[in-house]
Order: structure tokens, then C-alpha cells, then sequence
């Protein structure tokens, strides 16, 4: 029951997201605060993609989610750097919880 209330505030938190996008004129976000840089926008996305991946991620693991997620936004011009990356994680996670699952 304790998952209720933060799954109602991530879901608030996109719906803020699919507010903006759908709903307000990006020229109206453009030079809020920084020129250019539509700061409520990523500001929003940025906390919603946060709390989503520490609510549903374990240990720090959110963190490292957000990371690859941001690099993937990005540095889509190295997004062909992505795919051994993630290679590597999958096999890093493959090893490590095949090692609990056999010394445990």
C-alpha cells in the first residue's frame, strides 16, 4: 500500500510532462530563466524520469538507469557507442545474478 502515493505522484509527474507538451506553446518556454533552453520543460522531464527510476529500481540502480538514459537523449550522434554499452551491462547483470543465484 505504501507503492500507492508514489505511484500517484509519478504519474502526476508525466502527466505535468504530457501537459506541457500538448497543451503550452514551446515559445512560451524557450527563454525561461536561460535563453534557448525550454527549463521548465527539462525540469520536468528531468524530476519525472528521476522518480520514476528510484521508484522502480533497487540500490542505486535508478541512478545508473538515468544515466543511460540521459546519455541516450543526448548523445544520440554516439548513439552507435550505446549498443556495446549495453551489451556489456546485460551480460555484467546476466554474470552477477547468476553468481547469487548459485552461491546463495
Amino acid at each position: 500500500m505504501h507503492i500507492l502515493p508514489k505511484l500517484f505522484g509519478v504519474l502526476l509527474l508525466w502527466g505535468v510532462v504530457a501537459y506541457i507538451i500538448f497543451f503550452i506553446d514551446p515559445s512560451l518556454l524557450k527563454n525561461v530563466w536561460l535563453p534557448g533552453l525550454y527549463l521548465p520543460f527539462v525540469l520536468a522531464v528531468g524530476a519525472a524520469a528521476w522518480y520514476t527510476f528510484a521508484l522502480f529500481a533497487r540500490r542505486g540502480w535508478g541512478a545508473f538507469a538515468l544515466a543511460f538514459l540521459v546519455m541516450g537523449f543526448f548523445v544520440l550522434t554516439f548513439l552507435h557507442l550505446m549498443y556495446p554499452i549495453l551489451g556489456l551491462v546485460i551480460v555484467f547483470l546476466a554474470l552477477f545474478i547468476a553468481y547469487l543465484t548459485f552461491i546463495h
